[in-house]
This record gives structure tokens, C-alpha cells and sequence, in this order.
């Protein structure tokens, strides 16, 4: 079917004729008809006045707006200019001028020794010279020392620090301040101690500081500490190491600590000091001049064969932050000790103890005891087994020896096959026993001091190696007996002898007062004896008088407990032999009652000294007699002066 279109509608049945229409349209050669132009024509308006006064304000605000970075630059350049001008006169006030102060003209001088023995006094000189034309104001020194260091005047007190007040110090004025202390450390260690003076000038709040330093070299340390241990020891053996600490100052050695570190495969046993901290720190406290304190550590070496192990012993004061440490050393040691397979075992007992270290008393006989085996698994022969002692406490003349023999020459005992056939072979496991004995030389007769006696045990034999090739096999075991010192305490009672007169009738009669004069006498032989006290007690009817000679002893008396007791503090060695013996005496009163006719009487029980061997390094306590009426010491008493009588 056809459709018709129609052009007088301007409609198209189809959506192209509308396409059409705009194409020709689009394409034709006629320009369009021009549209109407307006011409614009001026006109004028009635305008309110203000509307001219805003406009006018508006111009002015558009010229300030132009004007403001003009104004910020000036102030910039103004406020650099003034910062320079500032920094300027502050150069110029603190750096230089006639009527400035300068640090650099400021002068700290020190006056001091360049070395100083450990715990001895440091006294050193501190000058200030001011040559400013100006003082100086609010003047202080400041003074900081390293760790350790204690007061002068208290040398138990530590000393961080000391500020001293030197006021003004005028132009070109010197100021000189000593100051004190005593230093602590290593031997060669060297010590700095800060100086600061701090002041003011007129007219500042400001402190300003000017620091100098001054160094002092330990010359020497304030203790001596020395190691004795084996230099050898089998493996899986004890060993016993022993620390002797000695005070080398002329001051009181403050808050002394030791500390051991062990090596590995030590296992610790036991000590004759309770450690403090982890079985190898010890607390000494303070030590005075001539102090001696003795650290023994026993323990267990374990290991391989040739293996060496190293002890370190530090020596100071713990540590302010931390207990467990050493926080400044005094002496820093290291003792070496080499492991060893022990291929013969062997003991020595002294006496049935097996301890590095026997304390014997004066006269003490020792029997001392060797037990052998062989802990190889092959034979071993020619074996031979010796003791040597030494020392000035050991009498050759006393040896006794079963089985072997002593020569006198070398002070040495020696079994072997020639007195027991049995040593030229020793199988595997087989073990046996020795014994010798001796006595110790007399302490007084022979003026001995420190008596000791070292015994040193050597068992050797051959093997035959691997190899076919007999080789020698050692084991060494040492004993050390410190003997102590031989301290007598002598009491008697008087009448008619002694410091005091005594009054009352003898023999002494029911209710009435006989008084008596008691002496203590202290002597000592060998060792020093430190903190001995004498005490004994008063019965109910012996009364305490007071009265004491040499006055300057302390003795004391306790009227609840009855203890008269005597603080007779050190008694040196040779007290009684090479210096005169310390005495004492005191007047008591006899009182007796009616049921002590036909008694003579106690006046004072037995007495007691206690206190400690130094050497030794053990407590003693030496008894002495009861008192009674019968006075056996007074030459002038009669033996029927003793009994009450009516």
C-alpha cells in the first residue's frame, strides 16, 4: 500500500518528511531574514546623597588596603634591626667590655695531690679568682665526687656531693677552699671529681656555671686480699678456696663485700661465712684498721681432664641499686685451678675430720689418717705415697708413723714397696689405709705467732698407656691446721694483797661485812684475740662495791642477774710475754648468815672469757676457777681464816 503526503499541512504521514523538510531548509541559498536591532539610550536617576558618601569610603578603604603590606614590611625590617642590636650588646655585656662579667675571666685553680693510697684522707685546695671589673653574686662551689667516696670525718658515711657557699667575690678577689673526703677503689684507678662554680651578676636572675675537673689516681687499695687454693685438683674432687681480706687504711674500711664467681662445673658446699646472696656474696660490714676478715668456700670441681677453671674474687662495697652486685672494686683477683683425672684416690682425714682446714687447740695431738684406691681399670705399680708438713707449729721430734717411714731431713713420710710389699702392685679397686700422728711445738717456749702445720699428700704410681708405655699418674691432696692461740684466764682473791684495803674480820663472822679484792689476769700467746669479755657471777650474799682498778677498764656489774662482766675488748699476741698481761681488779663485800657457820664461802663462780681467734678464725671460750673464802693466792692468809664462824 502506497501513502499519500501532503506539503499544504506541513504533515508527513512518514517520520523522514520532517527530515527532508530541515535539509532543504539547512541547504538553501537564501540567507535568513535579520532580526530587529534596539538602540540603548541614556537615563538618568535620582540617586539618594549617603550613596555618594559610601562610594568615597569605599575609595578610602581601597587605599589603606594598598597601603598595609607597605607597613608590615617597615615592621619586620625594624624588628630584625633590633634583634641584632640586641644580640650585639648581649655580646658585648657577657663576652666583653669594662663593666661586664666574663666566665672567661673567672679562674678555678686546684691544689692537690695527683695520687692517693685507697681509704686514706684527700685533702685538696680549691681557688676561685674573680677578674671581672665587676663581683660576682650568690657564689657557689659545687663539688661531685665518683662512687665510693666517704666523709672524712666520718668514713662510714657516703659523701655524693658538697655544695659550699662562697657569697660575693669581688673584682680581682681570690677565694680558697679546702676540702676533704677519702676515696675508695681499685689500685690504679682513676678517680674524677667534678668542680662547678655557679653564680650571678648584678642586676640578673640568670646562673651561670663555669666547670673544671680534677683527677686523682688509687695509688693503693684500702684492703689486702689474698687467694689460697690448690694449683691442680682431680675432677669430681673437693677443693677448698679460702679469701683472706686485710685493711690496708689507716681509716675504718666502710660496708666491705666480697663477691666469688665460680666457674662452671664449681658446686658450692658450704663456707665458714654465711653468704648473703646466691652462696657467693659475703656482707663484712666495716673494717678498722688492721681488720682481718677469712672467707673458706668448700665445693665440688666438676669437668674434663686438663681443663683449667677460673675463680674471680671481687672485692668492695655492694652496689646502691642493686644488692647482688658490686658497685665499687676495691681489688679484683683471679685464681686459676686445673682439673686433673684422678687416676689414684685418696684422702686425708685430721683428727676424723676431711676439711681442707683444721682448727686444733694448742696441745692437740693429730692423728691423721690416708685412704687410697686405684680407680684405674688396669693395675698399677710401683706406687708410692708421701706427706710432707711444714710450718712453725709442727715438732719433728713427735712423729710417729705405722708402716713407713720419716725423714727428718726433708720432713717428709713415705710409704712405698720397700716397707709395704703390697705397693708394688696395685690392682684395679684395691685400697688400703695409713696413719702418723705429731704434736704441735709449744707456742710459749718457742715464741710462735700464726702457729700452723701444712700437710701435702702425693700418691703416685705407673700405668702402662695404650701404647704399651708406662706413664706416671699423681694425686694431690693438702690439709692445713691453724692452731689456736694458747689465752689463759687467772682469778684469784685477796685480803691482805693487792690494789685495794680490805676490811672486816677473818675469818668473817655472821652479819658482818668482810670485803674481799678479786683479780682477773689475761694472757695470750700466739694469735690476736679480738672482743674478749670476762664475766662471772656474785652469790646472793656477795654484794658488788664499785670500786675498780685501772679505772679506764670497762667492767660493769647488773644487780638483777648478779654479772659482773669485764669488756676487755683486743688482746694482742705476746700479751703476757713480750708486753705486760691485762689485769683488772674489784672489791666485793661478804655477807654471810647464820647457816654458813663452819662453811667457807664462794665469793665469786667460775669466771669465763670469751672472744675470737683472728688467725684461727674461730670463736674460743676459756673457763677459769671459782672463788671461794680460802684465799690460796694471798701469802699473808691463814689457813683457818676461811670458815664463818659466829
Amino acid at each position: 500500500m502506497e501513502h499519500a503526503s501532503s506539503d499544504n499541512d506541513g504533515k508527513s504521514g512518514s517520520p523522514d518528511g520532517g527530515l527532508d523538510r530541515l535539509r532543504k531548509k539547512l541547504y538553501r541559498n537564501e540567507a535568513p531574514p535579520l532580526l530587529a536591532k534596539h538602540r540603548l539610550h541614556e537615563k538618568a536617576y535620582n540617586l539618594p546623597p549617603e550613596w555618594e558618601l559610601n562610594r568615597e569610603s569605599d575609595e578610602l578603604s581601597s587605599d589603606k588596603l594598598m597601603s598595609k603590606p607597605r607597613l608590615t614590611t617597615y615592621i619586620l625590617v625594624s624588628s630584625i634591626i633590633f634583634f641584632f642590636i640586641a644580640l650585639g650588646v648581649a655580646a658585648y655585656v657577657l663576652l666583653g667590655g669594662g663593666n661586664t662579667v666574663s666566665s672567661k675571666n673567672i679562674g678555678i685553680e686546684i691544689a692537690g695531690p695527683v695520687s692517693v693510697a685507697g681509704g686514706e684522707e684527700l685533702s685538696f685546695q680549691i681557688s676561685v679568682k674573680n677578674d671581672n671589673a665587676l663581683p660576682i653574686e650568690f657564689a657557689d662551689l659545687l663539688i661531685e665526687y665518683p662512687p665510693g667516696t666517704r666523709r672524712a670525718d666520718n668514713v662510714t658515711e657516703p659523701l655524693l656531693r658538697v655544695r659550699k657557699s662562697l657569697g660575693t667575690i669581688g673584682a680581682g678577689e681570690l677565694v680558697n677552699e679546702v676540702v676533704r673526703s677519702v676515696l675508695f677503689g681499685e689500685e690504679q684507678s682513676l678517680r674524677p671529681i667534678a668542680i662547678t662554680l655557679e653564680y650571678r651578676v648584678e642586676g640578673s636572675n640568670a646562673i651561670f656555671v663555669k666547670e673544671t675537673s680534677y683527677d686523682v689516681t688509687i695509688s693503693s687499695s684500702p684492703l689486702r686480699v689474698t687467694v689460697d687454693a690448690v694449683d691442680e685438683v682431680s675432677v669430681n674432687q673437693e677443693i677448698t678456696l679460702t679469701v683472706t681480706i686485710e685493711s690496708a687504711s689507716e681509716n675504718i674500711v666502710g660496708d666491705v663485700a666480697v663477691k666469688v664467681e665460680y666457674p662452671f662445673g664449681f658446686e658450692f658446699k658450704e663456707a665458714n661465712l654465711t653468704p648473703v646472696f646466691s652462696e657467693n656474696t659475703w656482707v663484712l660490714g666495716d673494717m678498722p684498721k688492721g681488720g682481718k676478715k677469712t672467707i673458706r668456700i668448700t665445693g665440688v670441681m666438676r669437668g674434663q681432664n686438663e681443663e683449667t677453671k677460673v675463680f674471680r674474687i671481687v672485692t668492695g662495697t655492694l652496689s646502691d641499686t642493686d644488692e647482688t652486685k658490686i658497685g665499687v672494686a676495691y681489688s679484683t683477683l683471679f685464681e686459676e685451678v686445673s682439673l686433673r683425672q684422678p687416676f689414684l684416690g685418696a684422702s686425708l682425714t685430721i683428727n676424723g675430720k676431711d676439711a681442707a682446714l683444721y682448727v686444733a687447740s694448742p696441745s692437740q695431738r693429730i692423728d691423721a689418717m690416708i685412704e687410697w684406691k686405684n680407680t684405674l681399670p688396669v693395675r698399677v705399680t710401683d706406687a708410692v705415697i708421701e706427706v710432707s708438713l711444714v710450718g712453725n707449729a709442727f715438732n719433728p721430734q713427735t712423729v710417729s708413723v705405722s708402716k713407713g717411714i720419716y725423714d727428718s731431713s726433708a720432713n717428709v713420710i713415705r710409704w712405698d714397696q720397700r716397707s709395704m710389699p703390697e705397693l708394688g702392685s696395685v690392682e684395679s679397686g684395691e685400697s688400703g689405709s695409713l696413719q702418723f700422728a705429731f704434736l704441735p711445738r709449744s707456742f710459749v717456749a718457742d715464741t710462735i705467732v700464726n702457729p700452723y702445720v701444712e700437710l701435702a699428700l702425693s700418691v703416685r704410681g705407673k700405668r702402662v698407656s695404650e701404647t704399651a708405655v708406662p706413664e706416671e699418674v699423681r694425686t694431690f691432696v693438702r690439709r692445713v691446721i691453724r692452731f689456736v692461740s694458747d689465752v689463759q684466764l687467772s682469778a684469784r682473791s685477796t685480803y691482805f694483797a693487792g690494789p685495794f684495803a680490805n676490811r672486816g674480820p677473818l675469818p668473817p663472822k655472821v652479819e658482818t661485812e668482810t670485803t674481799y679484792t678479786v683479780i682477773w689476769t689475761i694472757v695470750n700467746s700466739s694469735n690476736d684475740i679480738s672482743g674478749a669479755n670476762i664475766s662471772a657471777i656474785l652469790p646472793g650474799y656477795v654484794h658488788w662495791l664499785g670500786v675498780v682498778t685501772p679505772q679506764n677498764e670497762r667492767v660493769t656489774y647488773d644487780p638483777d642477774t648478779g654479772i659482773v662482766r669485764w669488756d676487755a675488748g683486743d688482746i694482742p699476741l705476746g700479751t703476757g710475754f713480750s708486753v705486760p698481761a691485762r689485769e683488772v681488779a674489784f672489791q666485793v663485800a661478804l655477807f654471810p648468815s647464820a647457816n654458813h657457820v663452819g662453811k667457807a664461802l664462794t665469793i665469786l663462780l667460775g669466771s669465763t672469757l670469751v672472744g675470737r681467734d683472728q688467725f684461727a678464725d674461730t670463736d674460743i671460750e676459756v673457763p677459769g676457777r671459782a672463788l671461794t673464802t680460802s684465799l690460796t693466792t694471798d701469802p699473808s692468809f691463814r689457813r683457818d681464816y676461811d670458815k664463818v664462824v659466829e
